[in-house]
Order: structure tokens, then C-alpha cells, then sequence
């Protein structure tokens, strides 16, 4: 895998999980390689990684059209999350020592303040909370694999925290959460953690039928 190819796939990435690339948009080597100033080969290697990852279906014409993020794989990224980050948050409350938790508890003032003043700062500050936990958690597998999972619902969860009264709600969410582990409550840091990822995916629906 060059540098390049490496480049080349997390630029088209971005712009299929923020939603610039659509479900059924072609995709032609020709057009990436305008787009992105590079050769055909690392850009036909960086489409056969997104073919691999899901994100595109290849065609025999060297097209890639873009499948994105179904409604079935919300479904399923939202039931990895609730486990995954529940676990995360357990062992959070077990491992957090009182920086940890001065910070958790500063990222969720700060999106207090920025939610009073509906600034958008506040919505960029949800996912520093969720990575926050991830890292307190401290297992390198469980923030890897959590860290992709937000990444490929970032254009979606943008959209459900513009829902009226979402936003507000999650940040009271997060400030529970913040409490049960600042008080080393494991479990309940888990049960809060896992109704906060189920009101997100119930708002997100709600949203994408609206």
C-alpha cells in the first residue's frame, strides 16, 4: 500500500460518509483521478480497498458506484456501538483516574455552553466525548474499532443532532454518564451509555423519515 493510495482512499472515504458522494453516484478512475491530481493505479487499488470496505460496488467498465452506508448497516453499527461503548464506558468508571475525568467533565461544560449560545462548536465536541471514554477505557482494540464505527455514521449523526431538542438531550446524557464514572459506578456508566447510543439511533430514524 503506497502513500499515495493511502491518500487517495481516505479522501473519497470522507466524501462518501459526509454524504458528497451518493448511494448510486458513479464513480469513474477517470473523475478520482481529476479529482485527486493522481495517477490511475493507486486510485483503481484505492476503490478495490473501498469495493473491500463496502462503500462502493465495482463495475466491470473500471466504475465504482457508490453504496455508502445502508439502513441496514445503521442498524448494525448502532448495535456494535451500544455493546462496544457500554463496555467502554464500564471500564472507563474501573480505570479513569481524576484528570480523566476533569476532562470528561469539561468537554460536556463546554458543550453546555456552546448548546446555550446554539453554536455549532457544541455538535464537533460530541464526538471528543465519545473518543474521550474510548481512550479512557484504555484498550487499543476497543478505540480502534469504536473510533471507525463514529467515523462512518459522522454525516448521519450531524443530521440527528439538528433534530429540535436532540441536541440538548444528549449533552444531559453525557453529564450522566460523566457522574457514574466519576463515581466508579461501572455499571451503571454501561446502562446510561447504552440508552444514550439507543435514544441517538431512535432520533436518527425519526430523522430519516422525516
Amino acid at each position: 500500500m503506497s502513500a499515495l493510495e493511502d491518500l487517495i482512499y481516505t479522501s473519497v472515504e470522507e466524501k462518501i460518509l459526509a454524504g458528497d458522494f451518493r448511494p448510486g453516484e458513479p464513480l469513474t478512475e477517470a473523475r478520482i483521478s481529476e479529482v485527486t491530481g493522481a495517477s490511475r493505479t493507486p486510485v483503481r487499488e484505492a476503490l478495490h480497498r473501498l469495493e473491500r470496505d463496502g462503500l462502493v460496488e465495482m463495475r466491470q467498465n473500471r466504475t465504482a458506484i457508490v453504496v455508502g452506508i445502508t439502513r441496514a448497516d445503521l442498524a448494525d453499527i448502532y448495535e456494535l456501538r451500544r455493546r462496544l461503548e457500554g463496555l467502554a464506558s464500564r471500564r472507563a468508571a474501573e480505570t479513569a483516574d481524576e484528570a480523566d475525568v476533569a476532562r470528561l467533565f469539561e468537554i460536556v461544560e463546554m458543550q453546555e455552553f456552546f448548546l446555550s449560545r446554539g453554536a455549532e462548536r457544541q455538535k464537533e465536541l460530541d464526538s471528543e466525548f465519545h473518543t474521550a471514554v474510548y481512550n479512557m477505557a484504555k484498550s487499543r482494540i476497543i478505540t480502534s474499532t469504536l473510533s471507525r464505527l463514529h467515523r462512518q455514521t459522522g454525516f448521519f449523526r450531524r443530521r440527528s443532532l439538528f433534530a429540535e431538542g436532540r441536541a440538548k438531550e444528549s449533552v444531559a446524557e453525557h453529564r450522566a454518564i460523566c457522574r457514574a464514572i466519576a463515581e466508579g459506578n461501572g455499571e451503571e456508566a454501561e446502562r446510561l451509555t447504552v440508552a444514550h447510543i439507543e435514544n441517538a439511533y431512535l432520533n436518527l430514524l425519526k430523522v430519516l423519515e422525516d
